[in-house]
């Protein structure tokens, strides 16, 4: 999936990627290079996770997955998740429920939530922004949801993309279809926060001119949508 508002354009390249930052010194410009992204063990991780463990046990937090895709590294994931479970973490995955229905099923029994994308209801708006249809997607959160499991779903605001009347209109039924399964939504105000990734990246920036949306901005739509009963939180 290639969501053309990602704020996370590092995480694309499964693989670390050099990056390269332009800099002024005593009125010189220089180019620095950094490499993002490396290659780490589920030891390593687990390593990084428990200098926390105190905080997880004292607040009832845990360990989130997030990315990119955590589902595009499966065996890995599996693998970590597992070790975190041992040691009794609350796991989270964060997902763009775009993966194979076995993929989920490898690692459904350790995950207490999942944080869960809705972007775009309209499979050719979808594909268009995106680059991938949304069928699986769908049929993955109804399947995540018949089994009891506990979703918050993640809906990022994005303006003239996905705040779209049709759009809007298209989550409102879904919402009403998810009502018995699902009770929160999570709306994420579009930032531009990752503008600079992508020079150092040298990617295209196809929503450079994108201005940011407030969290004032999205109050109508938090009360649009509260009125189906959700709780709506902006952010998350």
């Amino acid at each position: 999936m290639r969501c053309i508002w990602c704020h996370n354009p590092e995480s694309h390249a499964c693989y670390p990627e050099l990056t390269r930052k332009k800099v002024t010194l005593n009125g010189q410009e220089i180019e620095t290079q950094k490499t993002t992204g490396t290659w780490m063990s589920v030891e390593e991780v687990m390593n990084i996770a428990e200098k926390d463990a105190v905080f997880y046990h004292e607040s009832a937090g845990g360990v989130t997955l997030s990315g990119g895709e955590p589902l595009y590294q499966i065996d890995f994931t599996e693998d970590l998740i597992s070790s975190l479970k041992r040691k009794g973490y609350h796991i989270t995955i964060d997902t763009s429920g775009y993966a194979t229905r076995a993929s989920f099923m490898r690692i459904v029994n350790n995950t207490d939530l999942f944080f869960y994308d809705i972007k775009l209801i309209d499979d050719k708006d979808h594909q268009q922004y995106t680059g991938v249809a949304n069928d699986v997607i769908l049929q993955n959160l109804m399947w995540l949801a018949r089994e009891g499991k506990k979703i918050i779903l993640r809906f990022p605001v994005v303006p003239g993309i996905t705040d779209t009347k049709k759009n809007i209109n298209g989550l409102m039924t879904l919402l009403f279809q998810m009502k018995e399964f699902v009770s929160e939504i999570d709306l994420l105000p579009y930032h531009s926060m990752a503008r600079q990734k992508y020079k150092q990246l040298n990617r295209d920036d196809r929503l450079e001119n994108l201005k940011d949306v407030s969290r004032e901005e999205l109050t109508e739509l938090k009360n649009e949508i509260a009125k189906t009963g959700f709780i709506v939180k902006i952010g998350g």
